[in-house]
């Protein structure tokens, strides 16, 4: 037999110093003792084999203190030796008893029939062993060719001491030897003597010991097992060989018999531990392996109470995820650790302890341990270590019995704690893994991050689902590579970041843009993190975490578009403050100047030397004020006269203008659409727009020769295109009438158009540069928009945009001015202004023709003078923007005085701002600045006259 392949196949290793239950002294019999039967065992852990009788029968070639199992499977025939070995690997993978026939080789020649009969156990001290036994066969069994009286056994009955063995005749125990008496618990073997043998035999194996005398029936048993009784009621098992021998000249029945109950415990034990050791593989949860051990214990010991608490030192508790108790009820709940429980107690000690009902009591008595549940009436407790820590007890207790355990069960509890914990341990490992798992999948499988595993190629290893919200299925990316997916220019800078720390593992790569392309052909940008874990066990790959930030980009996108909306229209409305401001205040400074100026030249002859002076002095002013015009044109606040117009009618009308104002170079065509809306519009403004883009575009041409289109027409405009609109007016899509002035110039770039419509910006010579910033705020003033479309090189495109009318167009009322004689007058005038050189110049106009005049510099002034001189006042001018109190607030006091002093109001800028200003106020009549003598001294004698 081969030891080494035996050893290989060990279900149960690592037991140590296996010894036999029998001495060697126990089998010094006489040599022709063993013509019968021959025994021996081998130790699997050590390789090393011992006699059970002696070996030095000359009959059996084998036989010597040299034997070995590789030296003994030569002693078997050759025919017979492929079916020794097969059943000595049965044994080896299986527990249990192997039996075969076979032929063994004589030292005189020839062989000789026997049966070899192998068990394998576990010892005492847990080593696993084989035991054989070879015997001859009985007479009646094939082969055997010596007669049956002439075994001649009497002399061996006498002094075997191989097996213990007894002889019985009918029934009536004729003698024992000394190892039977031993077994069966005697004394001495008068004991036994006379007794009948099923007093010692358990009912259940009464048929191993066969009364019959049929010799056809009688011939040489196979080992059987089964149980006897000892003088002291207590149950062993047993091995049994029952056969028929000649004892002192009559037929009698010999048995022969082992007691087999360590063996039989340690099978026991080796099928607990192996099903344990199973469970702890196929258990689907810790509370199914501990059911599982709780009844593999049952088989060993009473476990009809037992528990297992595990202890949970972080927070000082003791939990039990098993607990079966006749009286306590199972804790549902993390239990406080009980300083003096016996649980505890044991756990502290880290030694097993099998306490009884007045060792309990003594450690009760003592303040070691406390009263916790009901009292057994023994406890037994074993630690159980995880990693070299005490981590839990396992304990069995009975209420009835104080002496259902013993040491030996208390050996056993201990050597089942350690595979336990085993146990244990591994099944908190695999919960601990599955639920890393969940965790892995619920990351993975259900965030809506896109998480990949790639290859130091880029072949993708691993996608989660996350995927499919790029129109992939997981399927149709694994195992190729990803930049069938990736933008290649975005791919190429990834690798090259990774080969920049020389793929090392750990190193963490951030991605600030990905592009991806879906598998409908749009295209999403994702950031995100590689983790190069090339050298990880289970991942060898790089990770890669990202996130889908499309949406995010595109909202970015349309806040900066919103945000420079923002700034371009802050920048405008800034600009036109500040410009409204420096008109308003420069047309308080041409007030003096043309009033002045109109005073001297009406008292100076025409012919004179200083009237030519003087009027040229009065143009300057008059070019001066049309430059407000402009400015307060461009901050939206000209002076607008709404009408209905046809913008190809008006475009139609200025022809002759349009050509006189274009380059020399120039081609001028017109491509206008007669059936458009009407717009609502100041005609003047409008020409001011038409005449201003065709100067733009002319000087566009520079020195070349090139074509100017004007066009007009009512069409849609989507969002897209409206985006575009300088104008910084809000205004949504829809159908808009259009002036397109297309030309085919230098173009300009997108630095030039940012700042195309400001202020007094050009590209030209100096002193221009209020032309488009005119037209911005006309066009702001309308509600409209204007769009620029420029490339360098290829000319410029500005598109204006008109809502169409929705009704009848409103004039605002127009004063005509005509220089007439100035009126005689009478009564007192109060004129309300912050600026001294327009209260001066009001003062002069009014008193020449006759009115007493009274100032004020201010809101409450006004208010004052109104309240003490309101009988004696027929008219107020009345400036619209002054310090404490505008002019609103100033008429609203005035009218809880008096509602018949009629109110002029003074203002630089226009007089449709002003009517929407002072909407609902009754105002006799507006008068923009700078105004001239006669435009002030008309107004008055109307007002007045009124």
């Amino acid at each position: 037999m081969n030891i080494d392949a035996g050893r290989n196949q060990k279900d149960f290793g690592d037991f140590c110093q296996l010894q036999s239950p029998y001495s060697d002294s126990a089998f010094a019999a006489s040599p022709q003792a063993f013509t019968e039967i021959l025994g021996w065992e081998i130790d699997l852990e050590t390789n090393e084999m011992r006699w059970l009788t002696s070996p030095e029968s000359p009959a059996l070639q084998f036989a010597g203190s040299n034997l070995t199992l590789k030296k003994s499977l030569k002693a078997i025939h050759p025919q017979d030796r492929k079916k020794v070995l097969h059943s000595v690997r049965k044994l080896l993978r299986l527990p249990g008893i192997q039996t075969v026939q076979a032929r063994v080789a004589l030292t005189t020649g020839g062989y000789y029939p026997a049966h070899i009969q192998c068990s394998k156990c576990l010892q005492e001290n847990y080593r696993e062993i084989i035991s054989c036994i070879l015997r001859k066969p009985h007479p009646a069994e094939p082969g055997h060719t010596d007669s049956f009286e002439k075994a001649g056994l009497d002399n061996f009955i006498a002094r075997s001491s191989v097996f213990p063995l007894a002889l019985h005749r009918d029934g009536t125990i004729l003698t024992v030897n000394s190892l039977a008496c031993k077994t069966l618990g005697g004394e001495k073997t008068e004991d036994f003597i006379g007794k009948k043998i099923f007093d010692f035999v358990h009912p259940s194996s009464w048929e191993l010991i066969s009364i019959e005398t049929d010799r056809e029936k009688q011939f040489f048993d196979s080992l059987r097992e089964g149980q006897f009784i000892r003088l002291d009621d207590t149950v062993i098992d047993v091995e049994v060989i029952n056969s028929k021998v000649l004892y002192q000249g009559k037929e009698a029945s010999q048995v022969f018999f082992r007691d087999i109950s360590s063996r039989k415990q340690s099978e026991i034990l080796q099928s607990v531990l192996f099903n344990i050791s199973q469970a702890a593989s196929t258990a689907a949860h810790v509370s199914d392996l501990l059911r599982i051990i709780h009844h593999e214990i049952s088989r060993l010991m009473d476990a009809r109470n037992f528990f297992t608490s595990i202890y949970e030192a972080q927070s000082d508790t003791y939990t039990f995820p098993y607990f079966i108790d006749d009286y306590d009820p199972a804790p549902n709940f993390p239990i406080k650790i009980l300083k003096t429980s016996m649980t505890d107690y044991v756990r502290r000690q880290g030694q097993a302890m099998l306490l009884r009902k007045d060792e309990r009591e003594q450690l009760i008595n003592e303040g070691k341990i406390d009263r916790v549940g009901h009292d057994p009436m023994v406890w037994m407790g074993v630690p159980f270590s995880i990693v070299n820590n005490v981590e839990g007890v396992v304990a069995v207790q009975s209420y009835e019995d104080e002496f259902c355990y013993s040491k030996k069960d208390l050996e056993v509890l201990t050597f089942v704690s350690q595979h336990i914990a085993f146990a244990l341990q591994k099944k908190r490992a695999e919960e601990e893994l599955r639920f890393r798992e969940l965790r892995f999948r619920a990351l993975t499988e259900k965030v809506q991050d896109l998480v990949l595993i790639l290859s130091r190629y880029g072949k993708c290893l691993y996608a989660s689902p996350s995927l499919q919200r790029f129109g992939y299925s997981v399927d149709e990316l694994l195992n190729t590579q990803i930049d069938k997916i990736v933008d290649r220019q975005d791919h190429r800078k990834a690798v090259n970041k990774l080969r920049a720390v020389e793929f090392q593992d750990n190193e963490s790569i951030y991605i600030d843009e990905l592009k991806v392309l879906c598998k409908n052909g749009d295209i999403r940008t994702i950031e995100g993190v590689m983790t190069i874990l090339l050298d990880q066990p289970g991942v060898n790959g790089i990770v890669f975490n990202g996130r889908d930030i499309t949406r995010r980009k595109l909202e970015a996108e349309a806040k900066r578009k919103l945000e420079q909306q923002m700034q371009h229209t802050q920048k405008l409305e800034s600009l036109g403050i500040l410009a409204g401001g420096i008109a308003h205040d420069f047309n308080n400074l041409l007030v003096a100047v043309l009033g002045n100026a109109d005073m001297v030249l009406s008292e100076l002859d025409a012919n004179s030397l200083m009237y030519e002076n003087v009027k040229e002095i009065e143009k300057a002013a008059f070019r001066a004020a049309d430059l407000c015009k402009q400015m307060l044109a461009y901050s939206g606040r000209g002076n607008f006269i709404i009408d209905d117009l046809n913008l190809t009618t008006v475009l139609r009308d200025m022809v002759q203008m349009l050509e006189a104002s274009r380059s020399k170079k120039a081609i001028i065509n017109l491509n206008l659409t007669e059936s458009i809306p009407n717009i609502h519009a100041d005609i003047t403004q409008v020409r001011q727009v038409i005449l201003n883009l065709l100067t733009n575009a002319s000087d566009a041409l520079e020195d070349r020769e090139g074509v100017v289109i004007l066009s007009t027409g009512y069409h849609f405009f989507d969002s897209k295109f409206i985006e575009g609109n300088a104008a910084g007016n809000k205004l949504k899509a829809g159908k808009y009438i259009f002036l397109e002035v297309q030309d085919t110039g230098c173009g300009m770039d997108s630095t030039t158009v940012s700042k195309l419509f400001d202020p007094f910006f050009t590209t030209k010579f100096t002193g221009r540069g209020l032309g488009l910033s005119a037209v911005l705020g006309i066009m702001r003033g309308h509600k409209g928009g204007i769009i620029v479309e420029s490339t360098p090189g290829q000319g410029s495109t500005f598109t204006v945009l008109f809502p169409p009318a929705p009704g009848p167009g409103i004039k605002t009322q127009e004063y005509i001015v005509k220089k007439n004689k100035l009126k005689q007058g009478e009564g007192t005038i109060l004129v309300a202004d912050d600026e001294q050189i327009v209260r001066d110049m009001a003062r002069k106009i009014l008193s020449r023709k006759g009115y007493s005049i009274i100032e004020a510099i201010n809101g409450d002034e006004a208010i004052d003078l109104v309240h003490k001189n309101h009988a004696d006042l027929c008219c107020i001018l009345l400036d619209m923007t002054m310090p404490k109190m505008d002019g609103k607030q100033v008429i609203r006091k005035i009218r809880k005085y008096t509602r018949s002093i009629p109110v002029i109001l003074t203002s630089g800028f226009s007089e449709m701002e002003i009517s929407l200003h002072f909407a609902g106020e009754k105002i006799a009549g507006f008068l923009q600045k700078p105004f001239t003598v006669d435009a002030l001294s008309q107004l008055i004698d109307q007002v007045v006259d009124c």
